[in-house]
């Protein structure tokens, strides 16, 4: 390139005004050396062209016809791409119809079933409602049987509201309450006659009844809460000073009151002893009857399973109630709180209990030997249960506690009493030896 050649860049310039370009290489002959360095360079470019084409068409062509490959691809993949979805329409309008027609046939299966579920509900209302009245007139002897059906037919009316409403169950329903309310009161004579006379074939059935009726621990309950409130009764009015005053030698005719009479220390001595007496036998009688009903507890089982005793699924719940241990300290404490009671309302009485603390101690040890029969109760293959045998030392302690307060008067007047002479004998002020006769009394 010349002196007066301009740079490329110069000509490639978007500003670039020929005229002043040529003015400044000195005129026209000067543009023509340009235009021909530029047409030979075009040529050049012409060439290096033509020769890369030359060199690289086979690359060139292959290209070229890749992609038209390429595009026949996608047209095909496009056209099958089209095809696909509308078959997936199809199928899917297909699968839709199925499942709504298969929906359809499931709600009506739903439907049928649910009907049939009402029917057999119904056909076993009125089979129970039936077997229901033939057990009620049977009478006591299928008394748990009418109790269990009874049971049964509330819960079906439970479970299903729309029995209910059903015209054919609705008489079946009415009978069902109004059996309920008589079993109830039957079960309540027959409790209290099995109860009286220790009968085990009607207390059994009647414990059996309320098991099916779902009340077993209520009606336990209210058991041992009866038994509980009539001893506590019973003692609290042998030992009432009132009771204790009367003379029970005299007769009392219509219209004469029977007043207590004080100030007879012998009559209120006998009514004392006699009605301590009366207590233990009541004592006695009350733990008898508590050990029967846990006894027979412990043998009857649901008709159903065969499983668990009445006694274990009580005290899986609460052991307390049906607990041996826990009778004999009510037992224990009622007799420790109303003879404290009977003595604080009395001195005379008081004054008595504890100078006779032999006699009521005899008759406490009469009643710890009269009950040890009943401190047992071995269940067999009973986890659930505690064994009652172990709980004897309890029981043995806790008669013990009964005599606390009025032993302890008892030694101390003993004791005052054995040193009475010795204190006699050197209570002179002067240091004359103690006579033949206080040495006597001394050593008794």
């Amino acid at each position: 390139m010349g002196s007066h050649d301009l740079p490329v860049d110069v000509l490639q310039s978007v500003d670039f005004n020929v005229q002043e370009a040529v003015q400044a290489l000195g005129g026209i002959s000067q543009a023509e050396y340009i235009s021909r360095s530029l047409e030979s360079r075009l040529h050049f470019v012409d060439n290096e062209i033509r020769q890369h084409v030359t060199e690289h068409y086979e690359d060139l062509i292959s290209s070229s016809t890749g992609i038209q490959r390429v595009e026949n691809v996608l047209s095909t993949l496009q056209s099958k791409s089209t095809s696909l979805s509308l078959s997936i329409s199809r199928v899917k309008t297909k699968v839709d119809d199925s499942f709504f027609k298969a929906q359809a046939k499931v709600q009506q299966l739903e439907n049928m079933q649910s009907v049939c579920d009402s029917l057999r509900m119904v056909i076993r209302v009125l089979f129970i409602g039936r077997r229901l009245q033939q057990q009620l007139e049977n009478g006591d002897r299928d008394l748990p049987k009418a109790a269990q059906s009874v049971w049964q037919l509330d819960q079906l009316f439970v479970s299903s509201s729309e029995l209910k409403r059903i015209e054919v169950c609705i008489p079946v329903e009415r009978l069902a309450n109004e059996a309920a309310q008589k079993i109830k009161v039957r079960l309540t004579e027959l409790l209290q006659k099995g109860l009286i006379e220790e009968n085990h074939n009607t207390l059994g059935s009647v414990f059996q009844a309320y098991y099916h009726l779902n009340q077993l621990t209520s009606c336990l309950g209210s058991v041992v809460e009866q038994l509980k409130k009539n001893l506590s009764s019973e003692v609290s009015k042998l030992l009432s000073v009132n009771q204790l005053n009367r003379d029970s030698t005299k007769s009392f005719g219509p219209g004469k009151a029977n007043m207590p009479i004080t100030g007879n220390s012998a009559m209120l001595r006998t009514n004392l002893w006699n009605n301590t007496e009366k207590i233990v036998t009541l004592c006695v009688s009350s733990i008898q009857k508590f050990h029967f009903v846990v006894s027979l507890l412990s043998k009857k089982k649901d008709s159903t399973t065969n499983y668990l005793s009445f006694l274990e699924l009580i005290a899986a719940d609460n052991e307390d109630l049906v607990s041996l241990q826990s009778y004999f300290k009510f037992v224990q404490s009622l007799i420790r709180s109303e003879y404290n009671k009977c003595a604080s309302n009395s001195s005379a009485l008081k004054q008595i209990i504890e100078s006779e603390y032999p006699k009521f101690l005899k008759s406490l040890l009469s009643l710890r030997d009269k009950t040890n029969l009943y401190c047992d109760l071995y269940v067999e293959n009973a986890p659930g249960i505690s064994d009652y045998s172990s709980q004897d030392s309890s029981v043995q302690t806790g008669w013990k506690t009964c005599l606390e307060e009025f032993q302890s008067s008892y030694l101390s007047r003993s004791l005052s009493r054995l040193f009475d002479p010795v204190n006699l004998a050197f209570s002179k002020k002067d240091t004359k030896l103690p006579t033949a006769d206080e040495i006597s009394a001394i050593i008794g």
